[in-house]
């Protein structure tokens, strides 16, 4: 049994949109090697990508707000398809109410 890690941490205002292309490998990011895919899920009609998503949370939240929350997480050695696997948690954890942007690496 491979060991097990999630932790959530809370991105400030001004963050959302570049974070979003970091977990998305685009932009600055389309270099990296290691995605092996991405979801974005629960979009609204207006927004393209995530990245579009967050660049109007970041600036529409309060000052000191958080225009976005990371769920971190490892997936078990053993999944045969990973992507399927924390697509099918992000369903779980986040429902139909939540907009996420999921990058696998």
């Amino acid at each position: 049994m491979s060991a097990q890690h999630c932790s959530v941490k809370n991105g400030k205002k001004g963050k959302g949109a570049s974070h979003s292309m970091y977990v998305s490998g685009t932009g600055k990011y389309s270099e990296r090697e290691d995605l092996l895919g991405v979801i974005s899920g629960n979009l609204p009609g207006w927004a393209k990508t995530g990245a579009d998503f967050f660049a109007a949370a970041d600036l529409h939240e309060r000052e000191n707000g958080r225009s976005y929350r990371e769920v971190e997480f490892a997936i078990p050695r053993e999944v045969a398809d990973p992507v399927l696997y924390a697509s099918q948690f992000a369903e779980k954890l986040l429902g139909k109410e939540f907009v996420f942007v999921l990058g696998v690496h």
